[in-house]
């Protein structure tokens, strides 16, 4: 209740009080002397007035009361919709995010799967084999390889242009693409022969998913290592440039 009604009430109580208090002794000194018949009116027309203040005090105040209570509704109403709106929007990122998670489940994912050696007359070749074991096509725009000597094998490897020209070519899921190196094979079986260096091939894809366009790289080395090997002509993967996205 606002402090206003509850001024407006206290007047109202105290002017009946008033009023009556002054009834009650006119009442008794008309036992002594009669009294006019103005005083009379004018006293009853003010009990009146102040009940009548009364009675639109309390309609008054009841009327703020239910007014205080639509608003009340109205805001628990804004609330309830609010909160609805809120929990639809939550089941749609949901939604979104499982259809997303969905999409990149089913992404082309293309990696090294075998390492072949063979040798075409004197020829030494070094096929490497990767394989697509995603779910959706990846488009090859740029595959690279290569083979060199490091005391430390670099961080970005540089490659030869000249004989990794651009291509494009389509690996469907469960399905392979070659890289092929090519060398002598006399240098092919001197490369343990350089003093302070390993003999290191790497490798490097480009591609794109065929659905979304997103674009995805894959990194492969390996090394010559006859002393840990064990199979693979003495070469074993390199510890850094095996990685993808």
């Amino acid at each position: 209740m606002s402090w206003l009604l509850q001024l407006t009430l206290a007047i109202a109580i105290l002017g009946c009080g008033l009023v009556v208090g002054y009834v009650f002794a006119r009442r008794r000194a008309e036992l002594k002397a009669e009294a006019s018949l103005t005083d009379w009116i004018m006293a009853i027309a003010t009990v009146c007035i102040l009940f009548a203040s009364v009675v639109q005090a309390v309609a008054i105040f009841k009327q703020y009361r239910e007014m205080q209570g639509a608003s009340k509704q109205t805001d628990d109403m804004l609330k309830l919709v609010q909160a609805q709106i809120g929990a639809a929007n939550r089941l749609a990122d949901e939604a979104n995010r499982a259809n997303q998670n969905g999409v990149m489940a089913e992404r082309p994912w293309i990696g090294l799967q075998e390492i072949q050696f063979g040798q075409v007359g004197s020829i030494q070749v070094i096929n490497l084999l990767f394989a697509n074991s995603g779910q959706r096509p990846g488009r090859v725009f740029s595959s690279e390889v290569q083979a060199g000597y490091f005391a430390k094998f670099p961080d970005n490897p540089k490659y030869n242009r000249m004989y990794n020209e651009p291509s494009t070519t389509l690996v469907l899921p469960r399905t392979q693409m070659s890289l092929p190196l090519e060398m002598p094979v006399a240098e092919f079986a001197a490369i343990d022969r350089v003093p302070g260096k390993t003999f290191f091939v790497y490798a490097h894809v480009e591609y794109e998913d065929v659905r979304t366009h997103e674009r995805h790289w894959t990194h492969y080395c390996t090394r010559h290592s006859p002393t840990t090997a064990h199979g693979h002509n003495g070469f074993v993967e390199c510890r850094t440039y095996n990685d993808a996205n």
